[in-house]
Formats: C-alpha cells, sequence, structure tokens
C-alpha cells in the first residue's frame, strides 16, 4: 500500500495570504488571485468544451487557447517570470477570438472596481441588500 497522506493543509494561508511560486505571499483577495482565478476557471470551461468531442478542428483551437491559459497563469503565478513575450502574443491565432466572450466575464469580474463592489454587496445587511425583504 502506498503513502498515505494524513496532512493535506500547511495553515500557512490562515493569515489571509498565499504563497506564489517565487516564495513570496500576497493577499489572498488581491487582484492577483482574482486574475489567477479567472484564468483557471476560464480554463477549467475550456476543458469542459474539449470533453465534449466538440471535432478536431474546435478540440485543436481549444487545446491552443489553454496553452496560452496555462503560461499566463504561470506568469502571474512566479513574479518577474516571463513566457509570453509581445511576439508571441502578436502571432497568437485567430482562434484566440474563439474565448473572447468567456474572457470578457473574466476581465470584468477581476477588474478593481467589480472586486470592490462585490465586497460592498457582501457587507452590506440583509435588509438594505434587499429592499422590502425581496
Amino acid at each position: 500500500m502506498g503513502y498515505r497522506l494524513s496532512k493535506i493543509y500547511t495553515r500557512t494561508g490562515d493569515d489571509g495570504t498565499t504563497g506564489l511560486g517565487d516564495g513570496s505571499r500576497v493577499e489572498k483577495e488581491s487582484p492577483r488571485m482574482e486574475a489567477i482565478g479567472c484564468i483557471d476557471e476560464l480554463n477549467s470551461l475550456i476543458g469542459l468544451l474539449i470533453a465534449h468531442q466538440p471535432g478536431e478542428e474546435i478540440s485543436k483551437m481549444l487545446t491552443e487557447i489553454q496553452q496560452h491559459l496555462f503560461d499566463l497563469g504561470g506568469e502571474l503565478a512566479i513574479p518577474g517570470h516571463l513566457v509570453i513575450t509581445e511576439y508571441a502574443v502578436s502571432n497568437w491565432s485567430s482562434s484566440w477570438t474563439a474565448s473572447t466572450l468567456i474572457c470578457r466575464h473574466s476581465e470584468s469580474s477581476s477588474s478593481p472596481a467589480a472586486i470592490s463592489q462585490r465586497q460592498a454587496v457582501t457587507m452590506q445587511e440583509p435588509s438594505a441588500a434587499a429592499p422590502n425583504g425581496a
């Protein structure tokens, strides 16, 4: 029988921070972590699309987009680490636009204004959030 993990937590995030790939720590609520989460969410959704076998051409396009997203997530997770060059961005295929609508959601939900708005709504009293008990 293999080694059984009895502890799958580190408790290093109990102070509201999380570790990045270079060992530095950032607030869990930081724009960087929000962006990483949005990229992961988009990448997961693309994986679900691929799992539904949309055809070889579309699967190839979506897989290419996933690879770009993995690179982008890696850059965000390791400050100062550059994988994506300006040349690469300018030469990404037009297939990148296939995910534009989903990306727009990620962009808008990860903007500082959107994060502040969500936090303000979350912190409101129940009666203030829903007038007339609605």
